[in-house]
């Protein structure tokens, strides 16, 4: 089971629920694909590493070319720990698929970098 995922925050809104306004954020999952799937036998440790595809490779379908070079096609290389290892998880598998894994009302931890604008 995909424990993270990782994202671009987009903007805040807010929801109503009942008579209660929720503050959310919203992230972009698009554009992380399945670079790599990481095993104990292998590595030592189960993960699974994604990439997120440069903007000029976005509206391009995912290459297996893609794989070989990875400063060129992609602006970031990044890793979700898993405690068993990934069952329905494919290389070049966009991070989409995975959402559906996440339930409406599901706490999630958060962690981002501010840019320090003042």
């Amino acid at each position: 089971m995909i424990t993270g995922l990782w994202g671009k925050k987009i903007g805040m809104t807010q929801l109503f629920t009942k008579d209660k306004v929720v503050s959310v954020t919203a992230i972009d999952v698009a554009g992380w694909y399945v670079t790599d799937i990481k095993t104990a036998a292998r590595d030592g440790y189960n993960a699974i590493q994604l990439g997120l595809v440069r903007n000029r490779y976005v509206p391009q379908a995912f290459s297996q070319d893609w794989l070989k070079k990875h400063k060129r096609f992609f602006t970031a290389i990044r890793e979700i720990r898993l405690d068993k290892e990934a069952a329905d998880v494919t290389v070049g598998q966009s991070a989409n698929s995975f959402l559906s894994q996440f339930a409406e009302g599901q706490t999630v931890d958060v962690a981002g970098i501010t840019k320090g604008c003042g």
